[in-house]
């Protein structure tokens, strides 16, 4: 079936609304159901696979090169309209003979790569800066359950972006550590003229698109693990060939069966700096909980219930405001309320801590204790992926280094 009566039947099952033409491949809807449901209908009907977006719509892939067609959520057609501008607007034509890509990743993909040479894959040094191989683990959270009366969530404006922008190159390699422990010596090759011009240019045109400049972090690092993508092809053994049916097994894949796959789509072109730039933005948030005392920390956010401001940020120039102010109460991660600034989870009636015991006890918990006291609340969606417990940043910083 094509891509055309696949929208068809998408649209003739009430899967999506009426879809608009973009371009030759890409067209604009809505999913009054999901757009996991719509993937799934659609991978039944193509070859390839088809995967959901994170931030709405569909892609189908079908053998080398881009994208054989795109869904677009509508509620983001504009943005990413604006996101293909700016790709137009830095790239010469000339060097983008295949088009202009209709997701954010690949915009943000194709702008690294005009702006520097890629990146030679480096497992050592992706090994020293990531030793357990799980970026999660430098993805700082913490928080202490209970009610509040005042508290102060300080957010770190533009964070990665900020950071990104400050690193002297997009090429990064990593020595032994020094002698008597510590962090290994970091050494960025340096750019080019002509790449210092283009990675310049490629910065200021996303400094006012908060998803594309965002993307471009995600973009250096690439995928690490599986994405939840549908197909309708044949599973195939570790030789590449085709499993033989089982049709006695309901589980077993048969012809017609819709089923789901996990493909990791490789490192990104400067994944060495992409790890180097999220540890050091969870060292400094670590740094900046302790300093503040903070109930609530995750990412690039503290939160101080005596008014202390988060001075770690401020030694190395980042900047920082208000993102929330008032009562608090904090229930565990990704679910919160700070004054009228609840988060999606966030239930008043939701009093349950870790292993049923009250909140509010004052004691501080970790990733991992937050993730357990998530999954008993009722009706409980965080909003973050799981994470390790995070380790110590003491005599290992790699920030100082290079901020």
């Amino acid at each position: 079936m094509s891509w055309l009566d696949t929208l068809n039947g998408l649209y003739s099952a009430g899967l999506i609304t009426a879809p608009e033409q973009l371009d030759a491949t890409a067209w604009g809807a809505s999913a009054p159901f999901g757009w996991g449901a719509v993937a799934r209908e659609a991978a039944a009907s193509l070859p390839g696979f088809v995967m959901p977006s994170t931030t709405g719509g569909i892609a189908w892939k079908c053998g080398g090169g881009p994208m054989a067609g795109v869904i677009v959520d509508m509620a983001h057609v504009r943005p990413i309209a604006a996101a293909r501008d700016i790709v137009r607007a830095v790239i010469p034509a000339a060097d983008r003979p295949s088009g202009v890509p209709w997701t954010y990743g690949s915009c943000a993909r194709r702008l690294l790569l005009f702006a520097a040479e890629a990146q030679p894959k480096d497992k050592t040094c992706e090994q020293l800066i990531n030793p357990d191989a799980d970026i999660k683990e430098y993805m700082y959270h913490d928080c202490i359950p209970g009610l509040y009366p005042e508290a102060i969530m300080w957010d770190g404006g533009s964070y990665f972006f900020n950071l990104l922008r400050r690193l002297p190159s997009l090429r990064v390699s990593l020595g032994r550590p020094r002698k008597g422990g510590g962090s290994g010596v970091i050494r960025f090759e340096r750019f080019t003229p002509d790449e210092c011009e283009r990675w310049a240019d490629v910065l200021t045109a996303c400094t006012e698109h908060k998803v594309l400049r965002n993307s471009l972090w995600g973009a250096s690092l690439g995928s690490l693990i599986g994405r939840v993508c549908y197909t309708s092809a044949a599973p195939k053994d570790a030789a590449g060939k085709r499993a033989p049916n089982k049709t006695s097994d309901p589980h077993h894949w048969a012809p017609g069966r819709v089923r789901e796959i996990y493909p990791v789509f490789g490192a990104g072109p400067f994944r060495p700096a992409a790890l180097l730039l999220a540890r050091s933005a969870a060292e400094l948030t670590q740094l900046a909980s302790e300093e503040v005392g903070s109930v609530y920390s995750t990412v690039d956010s503290v939160t101080s219930i005596d008014g202390r401001e988060p001075a770690a940020w401020g030694r190395v120039g980042l900047p920082y405001g208000i993102k929330a102010e008032g009562e608090a109460h904090i229930i565990g991660r990704g679910c919160w309320r700070i004054a009228a600034n609840p988060t999606l989870p966030y239930c008043p009636r939701k009093r349950i801590g870790p292993a049923g015991a009250p909140i509010g006890e004052g004691r501080r918990l970790t990733s991992w204790e937050i993730d357990i006291a998530g999954a008993l609340l009722p009706g409980y969606c965080p909003t973050m992926p799981e994470a390790a417990v995070p380790r110590s940043c003491v005599n290992n910083y790699y920030y100082r280094q290079w901020l």
